[in-house]
């Protein structure tokens, strides 16, 4: 099974100019962040988009930038579609805020995946939650109305969704570079890109059964010719 997960921000194909030059600013220092009652990401778009796996990226990059090690961020990931009792969560969030970080940035990171899920009331907890320092708060969501607009405000917001579809081509034809997989056309990858609508679970498959397609196809010829060449 290839994998084609990214590593990097460096590996993410954003859906526009806006969300990409955030999150890069804020990577390199330009915009203060956590800073000034914004303590949160709020990634957002379609199912299979990547908000989930980058969300740990950013963390250890901005841990990274911070002048820690790889793989040192100390982040806490909390999957709201499966909380029962969020009040308790929140108590639990708390009092891994009240210890010393062991972290060079003293920041502390939360991944809240899935935060639509939560009701009203709990997505109240997790805004005053929010207005603590030394936070940084990555949310999730496939249904950015569902968000309170309280939660919103104290977030930068990270478009998920479906990108240009030129924008894909650089990040396919380096997979099939890395996996050496066989070449594929421009016009089929924007193909596939064009089907997958801003999923890369859906993408990577179909990369993955062309490039395998055409492999096959590119073996049965040349014995085609060979056993003609023979005779």
């Amino acid at each position: 099974m290839i994998d084609f997960t990214p590593k990097a921000t460096n590996d993410m194909v954003f859906s526009n100019n806006t969300s990409r030059t955030t999150i890069h600013s804020i990577l390199d220092g330009e915009l203060p962040f956590p800073k000034n009652g914004i303590s949160g990401l709020l990634f957002y778009g379609v199912y299979g988009s990547g908000k989930t796996t980058y969300a740990d990226i950013f963390c250890n990059e901005l841990e990274i930038t911070r002048g820690g090690q790889q793989g040192t961020a100390n982040f806490h990931s909390i999957d709201c579609g499966k909380v029962t009792n969020f009040s308790k969560t929140i108590q639990n969030c708390e009092g891994c805020c009240n210890w010393i970080p062991l972290t060079y940035s003293n920041l502390v990171y939360f991944i809240f995946d899935e935060v639509d899920n939560l009701k009203l009331n709990e997505q109240r907890l997790l805004k005053t939650f929010m207005n603590r320092e030394n936070i940084v708060c990555i949310l999730t969501t496939n249904h950015l109305n569902r968000v309170d607009d309280g939660v919103r405000d104290r977030c930068y917001e990270i478009d998920f969704n479906a990108a240009n579809h030129n924008d894909y081509l650089p990040r396919l034809r380096q997979l099939i570079d890395e996996h050496n997989l066989q070449s594929l056309s421009d016009r089929l990858l924007l193909k596939l890109v064009e089907q997958s609508n801003g999923s890369w679970r859906k993408l990577g498959n179909y990369l993955s059964y062309h490039c395998e397609k055409k492999k096959n196809f590119s073996v049965v010829s040349s014995v085609k010719t060979a056993v003609e060449t023979a005779k």
